[in-house]
């Protein structure tokens, strides 16, 4: 009925995909641990160091520094926080951690691509802000971002540019 080569052929492929997918959830139960690894280190620190947390600690997405070009790879997950001073972005690999006073805020918006990203549904919060004599934009998103958006923007004491429709 079915040859040899048909059997041995099925009997391989439903191996393969076992390796697959044995493989894909042994990365991803990695990727989980890092995850969890940067986050209560990072938080671990700012706890140490008094820092007072006004929204987050939070999961998100760095999704760039303007001033470090459209390089792939530079976007990444990270932690966000909003502390009485600060915004705080981080990027989990290589971990990196901007903090951005809100002196220096210059406006926040919304933007539905940035550095080359496209949100599918979450729009970007784009924060400008001068260091240094330099104007620089990070992006990140995070979820309940009009209310993230809204508290920077409060705090900072600069606009916020809504979505054009």
């Amino acid at each position: 009925m079915f040859s040899f080569d048909y059997m041995l052929a099925c009997f391989i492929s439903v191996i393969l995909v076992m390796v697959v997918i044995g493989f894909t959830r042994l990365m991803s139960g990695s990727a989980a641990k890092k995850w969890k690894a940067h986050r209560a280190e990072t938080v671990e620190l700012w706890e140490a160091d008094g820092v007072e947390f006004v929204l987050g600690p939070s999961g998100g997405r760095f999704c760039g520094l303007e001033s470090m070009g459209d390089k792939f790879g530079e976007r990444d997950f990270g932690i966000i926080a909003i502390t009485t001073e600060d915004l705080r972005v981080t990027r989990m690999s290589p971990t990196t951690v901007w903090s951005i006073p809100f002196n220096e805020f210059e406006s926040i918006a919304f933007e539905t691509e940035f550095m080359g990203n496209r949100a599918a549904k979450t729009p970007f919060i784009v924060v400008e802000f001068t260091q240094n004599e330099q104007v620089d934009t990070i992006g990140f998103q995070i979820a309940a971002y009009d209310e993230w958006a809204e508290k920077l923007a409060d705090l900072a004491n600069v606009p916020l540019y809504e979505l054009e429709e």
